[in-house]
């Protein structure tokens, strides 16, 4: 059983994550995003990366992308973001 209530179908994958390469548990939602109008569609991905406790929600419109890539691109952001603010 997953650590989200109601979440039971979770699949495996893996992506590179901060220079490794880590095995992850994610599901995928189909949703419309409120903020950018109810006619817009997206993807909300619930990830259980290993070796981090939090869980990841990663929300994209981005439609053809995989779970793989999509953690990939978050991931690779958020690195350039630690580095920009190490610097300054």
């Amino acid at each position: 059983m997953s650590a989200i209530a109601g979440v039971q179908d979770f699949l495996r994958s893996w992506a590179w994550v901060y220079g490794r390469l880590r095995a992850f548990r994610y599901t995928q939602l189909r949703c419309r995003w409120a903020l950018s109008g109810p006619q817009i569609v997206v993807y909300v991905f619930v990830v259980e990366m290993v070796g981090y406790e939090e869980i990841w929600f990663l929300v994209t419109s981005a439609l053809d992308l995989s779970a793989t890539q999509v953690v990939a691109a978050w991931t690779t952001r958020f690195q350039q973001e630690d580095g920009c603010r190490d610097y300054k």
